[in-house]
């Protein structure tokens, strides 16, 4: 009789043991999960991100490429003018002109243009 009662004891705290054993593992359980949410969260506002950044740089790309545009006809403009004031004054409106009009400088597929002396 007293076997049969220390093994249902002996059952009864493995039992025990075994619960807060699951409540534990429940609770990491649920950590984890909260994690992973935190997790998708921030990999979803990543994503926005970035999303955002290649929107604003392909605005960047089409406003440089305006510019350059721009640089361009601003060039043609210039260079008529020179070409025109070199008829009335000589070889030395051409040098001035060309000492001071933009070159190209930097990577070659935007075309960047920069004044410089």
């Amino acid at each position: 009789m007293q076997e049969n009662l220390d093994i249902s004891q002996g059952l009864a705290r493995s039992m025990v043991e075994i619960s807060h054993d699951s409540n534990d593992q429940a609770r990491n359980i649920e950590e984890i999960s909260v994690s992973m949410s935190n997790i998708d969260r921030k990999t979803q506002e990543n994503v926005a991100s970035s999303e955002e950044s290649a929107a604003a740089a392909e605005q960047l790309f089409a406003q440089a490429e305006q510019m350059n545009e721009f640089m361009q006809k601003l060039q043609s403009v210039l260079d008529g003018n020179a070409r025109t004031e070199s008829f009335s004054n000589g070889e030395l409106n051409d040098r001035a002109s060309s000492a001071t009009s933009p070159r190209c400088i930097g990577d070659s597929r935007m075309n960047t243009f920069a004044p410089f002396n």
